[in-house]
């Protein structure tokens, strides 16, 4: 350390002054040198420099600094991987910080460039001589003592300091966000700046591979002594699947949470915690509060999800009380307020611009919860040495420093802190699981189980050797009936070259009483038959016939459909779906709820050709037909055993409607209008289940095997760029949810009331996607039965006759769409807060009060255009006749 304190003087103190003009304005006087007795700078040496000046005018001026080199050369300083964090650390300093500033910094409103570290004095690599033969790095930064500046409680920060240090990483990760949004070629070179910091190394074991093996031996340890701590199924469920898989290399679980995301992966200050904050704070009253903070110890630099830089003070700062009250989801919305607020600002542009839609909160969230646990994970690494005393943590360091294979450095991280640190760990575990951050179970089956079963259904992944299989689940709320996981596996070829296939993977959820009041069973089940065998059944039948039609048209490539019993999930019959995942091939869903004219004329197109299978097997008489009916489950709406999901959801629709048009009488413009609805009122808004099961009667010519829940939510567009235009040219039908065998017009009637803007449905769009369905549907039937369209076999299924039928269930897409537009047409936190209400209790006071007003009058407008335009086109003329 004297080596490094001479250093200082004799060559760092020069380099200062050469390399900042406002220095060398003054005459340099003297220099005081004082080393940082802290532990938190165990990674390295800080040294506190204060230089005298003189200026102009005989005033004397004094400058503190704070000096940051790396420890001596020694082994220990090469197990831990010093140099990369070292340098890894000036980069940011040195390159990212001036680069983001050069390029936002006359855009900066709310922003403070300030907020994010002190002054950069001196950033250099190089051979010092005086140092040792080795590369070195010097970072001198400006001592933000004077200011006021410290450091927080040792472990527990308030609220105040929790939200100071979202807003701050939200502008900073903001940087990369509107980079990338730009398409700023600059971003690649930065994220190329940043050397790799592994949790695992090849040639032996990390310095992490040995401190997360501790950890969880200690959490495990007090878990088993204490087995009231694991106070759920749920928390059960997820420290079973943890240990199973983890317990003996939890590094491989910190490895996942390294993965890039082309959308969200951020420049991180990656080791945002207490220790590396330092805050300004004011005095009101008795109370200290914080009102500004700077980054400091850029110490383990990574380009990644912001989740590393959120969880981790989250888990690690917030005490169990406050995580008790609910804080962490608050500061995870706050700091997303903050990001979005700060992209915008970046970008001067409004929240709402189409470009800041991927960082939607729900999109936000549902790449959160995928990678929360690392915080948690941390946290159980990291509490112990936090919340033990000072002299404990002296000796755990300096055996660390010794030898952190020892067992001596494994029985003081295994015992510092005692009971205290044992809760504490446990209490930040119980809470990623109640989050849902823990939720493995699922991916442990996926790699382990679903990977074997995957090679072995399918040839073409036989001749490759399997390098790795990696899974993670997804989010998104537009799957909340099911559990769904991407699954990607990496193979080397014959010819030994690299080659990755993505997955999807659909599971039901577990177990649960919503499971059950939704027939998860029959729905699910009923999917793996229209995979496993009806589209099968199609593609034999008619395959050779297709000319037009395009087999793609209907669903990605079906990897495995399977029903059956999987220990490893419950011991309840599940269901098992792989399909080809699409995104590489740029498949994506389109605008949440109004579809163009393409869109619904793609739709059309392709629900058209489907169905014509089932029609053209009927006018062949082909006996199989009847074995395909049977084996779909009927899924009624009423239930014998009480009161079904259809129930609630219907009930509260139509008291929403009909509770607006009384608010609202003008909007009953005509008399044919005032009529239909006092007679569809009359009839229907206490039992709206007996209208709903009308729509199930079956037509012996036009009943057909149905998609069922053909809707926006379920299709997947390709676009391609014509005239500067997003022009939909492919879909593929996804989530055969609610197969029915019943009426086209279910399929029909549903996305043309749902995803038509009402200002369309003033237009012949709503007629002319019908007719183009129609002349689709005889098209597709004429190829597969060879047969031109005036043959009189095709008579039963004329324009005339087909609108005859439809008009008798045209007003079933009226009727979902009165339940459904409120959950699409709101806003997207709206819609998560509605499916977390239904999740916890659909017949909740909460869940039907947010039904009754999310989305507001636009809502009620909307829904209300569709009754109007169902009334003047005839369709409820039905509602006061008998079938």
């Amino acid at each position: 350390m004297e080596n490094q304190i001479n250093f200082t003087e004799t060559v760092i103190v020069q380099k200062i002054i050469d390399q900042n003009e406002d220095l060398q304005k003054l005459k340099f006087l003297s220099t005081n040198v004082d080393q940082s007795k802290q532990i938190d700078g165990f990674m390295g040496n800080i040294i506190f420099l204060t230089i005298e000046f003189e200026s102009d005018n005989n005033e004397k001026i004094e400058r503190k600094f704070v000096v940051k080199l790396m420890k001596p050369p020694s082994p220990h300083r090469t197990k831990i991987g010093s140099d990369f964090m070292f340098f890894n650390e000036l980069f940011i300093y040195k390159i990212v910080i001036p680069t983001f500033i050069g390029k936002f910094g006359s855009k900066f409103k709310t922003i403070d460039k300030d907020l994010w570290c002190p002054r950069t004095f001196l950033t250099e690599t190089g051979i010092f001589p005086q140092l040792g033969n080795l590369n070195e790095t010097i970072l001198v930064l400006e001592n933000l003592a004077p200011n006021g500046y410290r450091l927080g409680h040792r472990i527990n920060l308030s609220e105040s300091e929790l939200r100071l240090m979202c807003k701050a990483i939200a502008q900073y990760h903001a940087c990369t966000y509107a980079m990338r949004i730009n398409g700023d070629p600059d971003l690649d070179t930065l994220k190329n700046g940043i050397t790799p910091l592994p949790f695992i190394k090849k040639d032996e074991k990390s310095m992490s591979e040995v401190a997360y093996s501790i950890a969880v031996e200690r959490l495990f340890k007090y878990l088993d002594e204490n087995p009231d701590e694991i106070d759920s199924e749920q928390f059960k469920d997820d420290l079973n699947v943890l240990r199973g898989k983890y317990y003996e290399r939890p590094a491989e679980l910190m490895e996942r949470f390294l993965r890039d995301d082309e959308i969200y992966s951020v420049i991180l200050h990656g080791d945002y915690n207490r220790n590396n904050v330092l805050f300004k704070y004011e005095k009101r009253g008795e109370e200290e509060v914080p009102i500004d903070l700077r980054f400091i110890d850029f110490q383990e630099v990574r380009y990644g999800t912001p989740a590393i830089d959120l969880s981790f003070f989250l888990f690690m700062n917030m005490e169990p009380k406050l995580m008790n009250s609910g804080l962490i989801m608050t500061l995870v919305k706050y700091y997303h307020e903050c990001l979005m607020n700060s992209i915008a600002e970046l970008l001067e542009v409004k929240i709402s611009d189409p470009s800041l839609k991927n960082y939607e909160w729900v999109n936000f969230y549902a790449h959160f919860k995928q990678f929360g646990l690392y915080g948690a994970m941390v946290a159980v690494l990291f509490v112990p040495w936090m919340r033990c005393s000072e002299e404990e943590l002296s000796e755990v360091v300096a055996e660390f420093e010794r030898d952190m294979h020892s067992d001596k450095f494994r029985q003081l991280c295994i015992t510092c802190g005692g009971k205290s640190v044992d809760e504490r760990i446990t209490t930040v575990m119980r809470h990623a699981s109640k989050l849902g951050f823990m939720e493995m179970k699922e991916i442990k089956f996926a790699e382990e189980i679903v990977v074997p079963k995957l090679i072995a259904s399918n040839v073409e992944f036989q001749n490759k050797k399997l390098i790795k299989a990696s899974a993670r689940s997804n989010s998104q709320i537009d799957g909340f009936m099911g559990t769904i996981l991407f699954l990607d596996l990496e193979f080397e070829t014959p010819d030994k070259k690299s080659e990755l296939y993505k997955t999807v993977v659909k599971l039901m959820k577990p177990h649960s009483p919503m499971r059950d009041l939704v027939r998860a069973d029959i729905q699910f089940i009923n999917e793996i038959y229209i995979y496993r065998d009806v589209i099968p059944t199609f593609l034999e039948k008619f395959q050779d016939k297709f000319k037009t039609i395009d087999k793609q048209l209907w669903c990605a490539k079906i990897h495995l459909a399977e029903v059956d019993f999987f220990p490893q999930l419950s011991n309840e019959k599940e269901t098992l779906l792989v399909l080809e995942n699409l995104t590489p091939k740029n498949y994506r869903l389109g605008h949440r709820i109004n579809l163009t004219s393409h869109e619904l004329r793609l739709m059309a197109k392709a629900i058209a050709q489907y169905h014509a299978c089932t029609y053209a097997m009927r006018v062949n008489q082909d006996p199989r037909l009847e074995k395909l009916i049977s084996g779909v489950i009927p899924l009624g709406f009423e239930r014998d055993d009480g009161k079904s999901l259809y129930d609630i959801l219907y009930e509260i629709a139509l008291e929403r409607i009909f509770e607006y048009l009384d608010d609202a009488p003008e909007e009953l413009d005509s008399e044919d209008f005032k009529r239909n609805v006092q007679s569809f009122r009359e009839r229907y808004s206490k039992t709206p289940l007996k209208l709903m099961e009308r729509f199930r009667r079956v037509d012996p010519t036009f009943s057909a095997i149905l998609h069922g829940d053909y809707n926006r939510n379920n299709v997947l567009f390709r676009y391609e760029t014509r005239d500067g235009r997003q022009i939909p040219v492919d879909l593929r039908m996804i989530d055969f949810q609610e197969v029915r065998y019943g009426s086209p017009a279910i399929d029909l009637a549903f996305f043309m009331f749902m995803n038509i803007h009402p200002t369309l449905l003033k237009t012949d769009l709503f007629m002319d996607t019908l007719k183009f369905y129609h002349s689709s549907l005889i098209e597709a039937m004429c190829e597969l039965l060879e047969c031109g369209p005036s043959d009189k076999k095709l008579d039963p299924y004329s324009w005339e006759n087909f609108f005859t039928h439809f008009k008798q269930f045209a007003f079933y897409g009226v009727m979902v769409s009165i339940h459904f537009v409120p959950w699409m047409a709101c806003p997207e936190e709206e819609c998560e807060q509605m499916a977390k209400l239904f999740e916890q209790d659909m017949h909740s006071k909460e869940f039907k009060s947010l039904a009754m007003i999310c989305g507001g009058k636009a809502v009620n407008q909307r829904m209300t255009e569709n009754l109007r335009f169902a009334s003047k086109m005839g369709f409820m003329e039905m509602i006061g006749k008998d079938d």
